[in-house]
């Protein structure tokens, strides 16, 4: 079993093609390449955690898409993600955000850009990836963007995630 994450499929949106000059035709197209590259990268027993946006809310059915993806879906919620009037069946769990213990690494997990927990954990080596930014930037400040667009429109290991984000403050003399 392995643990990836990923966010900001926005699956059956089809603006979002245009607002983050997405390389597809339409979201049909967008929806199929994003669901196979999950597929070939995700086996059915991992864990995905998913940082928000999943899809666009009123225009897409997670119940549907989650149905056709490879793996137990925890979703941290996204702008875009409002469940109601109750959660999609599909997702294992559903948080507003989320910390992950992985191999002593502490990974903050928030949508947002900007959730400095690191009051919270003293003298503890702390990982924070985002969403929300989508092509805009893969560092900033503390934060790594694991949002599809940075990441081939599929998820990325937690292990590659934290080598990256090491690798990226390591570059910086951080």
């Amino acid at each position: 079993m392995s643990r990836w994450v990923s966010a900001d499929h926005h699956f059956n949106h089809t603006n979002i093609i245009k607002y983050c000059d997405r390389p597809f035709r339409n979201a049909e197209e967008m929806d199929a390449v994003m669901i196979k590259r999950w597929n070939e990268t995700v086996e059915p027993d991992d864990t995905v955690y998913y940082i928000g946006d999943f899809c666009m809310r009123g225009h897409a059915n997670p119940d549907g898409v989650l149905r056709r993806l490879n793996g137990d879906v925890i979703l941290i919620r996204g702008n875009h993600d409002k469940l109601h009037p109750e959660p999609p069946k599909g997702f294992k769990a559903i948080y507003p955000y989320y910390i992950l213990n992985h191999k002593g690494c502490l990974i903050s997990m928030c949508h947002y850009p900007g959730a400095d927990i690191s009051s919270a954990f003293p003298n503890k080596y702390i990982i924070y990836l985002c969403g929300h930014v989508h092509e805009k930037w893969k560092f900033s400040g503390r934060d790594m963007n694991i949002g599809v667009d940075q990441w081939d429109f599929r998820p990325i290991s937690i292990d590659k995630a934290i080598e990256e984000y090491i690798d990226h403050f390591i570059e910086r003399g951080e």
